[in-house]
């Protein structure tokens, strides 16, 4: 649709946005050409203050003497418009920020007379959303400390656990140390109960009695050895379990431990997103 088809007068259409936004306009050369009221009074200065200064003088230095900068002028230039927030300084050293349309206007022959730009302060708005991200990065940094607690917390359990298997397996290996020995006796005892019952038959009748304990004295070696056998295989199971839990709890510290070195590797990113936060709602 043509402009010449709107349906009301430009003038008054004009005059309606004159009175509601900022407005500016830039030459080629990127001085000031106008700026009705709205503007001058956003931006604390007066007409002849403004007339044929550079559009750096509204910018942060260090944007203003960046490559962003050139290459936003370089755009402009090559007629492409520009919309988003953008950050401004007024005549008084105070940073704003604006909500900013930046739209080449081309004469009859396609060529770039000015730029015309037309604003809203949205300071305000962006100190409060500066203020809610601050806010919602302290309670992130205050859950992240939660968390690192906990994992410490749970490292500590698991070191004691750890160490707690490691006293059980030794105590195994010194029962079945002991377990060792009681086979050795029940051997021997069996020998000896062996002997016993040769030396009670060379003896004849007379031998009888120290047979039948000698027979008693094999059997008791006998059920020892059992026993012992029994016992050791319990413990050597017993041991296996052990080592197994052994190497799963120092699987899970190895996991916590590289989680807590994540979430400390967070909260320095946060704790940076804070200071910047902090900086940028102080400079405003």
């Amino acid at each position: 649709m043509k402009v010449s088809s709107i349906p009301i007068d430009l003038e008054r259409l004009f005059e309606s946005i004159n009175r509601s936004f900022a407005m500016i306009l830039f030459r080629p050369d990127t001085t000031v050409l106008w700026a009705n009221d709205a503007f001058l009074h956003t931006m604390g200065y007066t007409e002849q203050q403004v007339l044929g200064v550079s559009h750096r003088q509204f910018c942060l230095p260090t944007y203003a003497n960046s490559y962003e900068y050139t290459e936003f002028w370089n755009r402009l230039k090559n007629k492409q418009p520009f919309y988003g927030t953008v950050q401004r300084v007024t005549r008084q050293g105070k940073h704003i920020w604006l909500e900013a349309l930046y739209a080449p206007v081309l004469d009859e022959a396609g060529q770039i007379q000015a730029i015309f730009k037309i604003a809203t302060d949205v300071t305000d708005r962006q100190n409060t959303l500066n203020e809610e991200f601050a806010s919602l990065l302290e309670e992130m940094n205050a859950s992240t400390n939660d968390i690192h607690q906990t994992s410490q917390l749970i490292q500590d359990h698991l070191q004691q656990l750890s160490e707690k298997a490691a006293r059980v397996s030794k105590s195994t290996e010194q029962i079945q140390s002991v377990i060792a020995f009681v086979k050795d006796i029940s051997m021997q005892s069996n020998l000896l109960g062996l002997n016993a019952a040769i030396e009670a038959a060379r003896a004849g009748e007379h031998g009888r009695g120290f047979a039948i304990v000698a027979e008693e004295v094999r059997k008791m070696a006998e059920k020892s050895k059992t026993s012992a056998e029994d016992i050791s295989e319990q413990l050597n199971h017993i041991t296996s379990s052990v080592l197994e839990m052994v190497h799963m709890l120092e699987e899970v510290a190895e996991k916590i431990n590289n989680s807590t070195e994540a979430i400390d590797e967070l909260q320095q990113v946060q704790q940076h997103m804070v200071n910047i936060t902090n900086k940028l709602t102080k400079l405003l």
